[in-house]
């Protein structure tokens, strides 16, 4: 074995990521039940778990109208808060939601997902009308998300947040499919110890303006800032900070232009256009 190649023999016993389903395993006192606990509550007590597990059981694939009625009137009390006229789509995941926090009227598809791990208080923030699409994931492990009111996510997105690295996105917000957000990164100094034991650094985490649009497919990596009514052209990574009103595109993302730009006045050259 050389020098650079990992040892597993170099790891402590019993080690876990801090915020990892192991590392939540162990918080439940090593058995079954308290590691299914820890995940899906953080919390101990035995009827909070009792409520989640039969609301959940009972109306979770329940579909039709039926479904749709029952968890509007019955999934609100497992929140923080949560306002008026929410829909809950069939087959959406909860972990932890007494740390998350739902305005009124928003609606969250089918098979989305909302998890709140690690750290206190209220995690995940959705405003007023908020949307999250089929299959989308929201996602906190000792960070915060907060997403403002009027803002629609699309399908299949996953947004994250670590600890340092919250994320805030602005009201009136268009995020097509496909898009991820957030996150951070894994730390990789050592190579004695498997990386996803060295636990994650974060640049700071990811603040979206209002009224921005980010295309398809989308990558906004932990770190990045984008102002105020942007664009970003689908596909793009966005690892640093767009200005106001930019249209931005390309890996990494380039403004190609400002959205104030004189009516008939021509784009500036950019970079990421390819003059063949």
């Amino acid at each position: 074995m050389s020098e650079r190649e990992p040892s597993m023999d170099a790891l402590p016993a019993g080690t876990a990521a801090p915020g990892s389903f192991h590392a939540l395993a162990s918080e439940g006192g090593g058995s079954a039940a308290g590691a299914y606990r820890a995940l899906v509550l953080g919390r101990p007590g035995f009827w909070p778990w009792i409520r989640y597990e039969l609301l959940i059981s009972a109306l979770t694939f329940k579909a039709g109208a039926g479904g749709l009625f029952l968890r509007r009137k019955f999934y609100p009390r497992l929140f923080a808060r949560c306002g008026r006229r929410v829909i809950f789509g069939c087959g959406m995941q909860l972990r932890q939601p007494d740390r998350i926090a739902i305005g009124e009227r928003s609606v969250l598809e089918d098979y989305s997902a909302l998890s709140a791990r690690g750290g206190t208080g209220v995690a995940i923030e959705l405003g007023e009308r908020v949307f999250v699409g089929r299959g989308s994931v929201v996602n906190t492990r000792d960070g915060r998300i907060f997403i403002g009111a009027d803002t629609s996510i699309g399908a299949y997105c996953r947004i994250a947040a670590g600890a340092g690295g919250d994320v805030r996105i602005g009201r009136f917000g268009l995020i097509a499919a496909f898009c991820y957000i957030g996150g951070g990164a894994h730390r990789f100094d050592r190579t004695d110890v498997p990386m996803a034991l060295q636990g994650n650094v974060s640049l700071g985490g990811v603040t979206i303006g209002d009224d921005v649009w980010i295309g398809a497919g989308t990558i906004v990596r932990d770190g990045a800032r984008i102002g105020e009514g942007c664009v970003i052209g689908a596909g793009s990574l966005v690892i640093g900070e767009i200005p106001p009103y930019s249209v931005a595109f390309g890996a990494p993302a380039r403004v190609f232009r400002s959205r104030k730009s004189p009516a008939g006045a021509a784009p500036p050259a950019s970079p990421a256009v390819s003059s063949s």
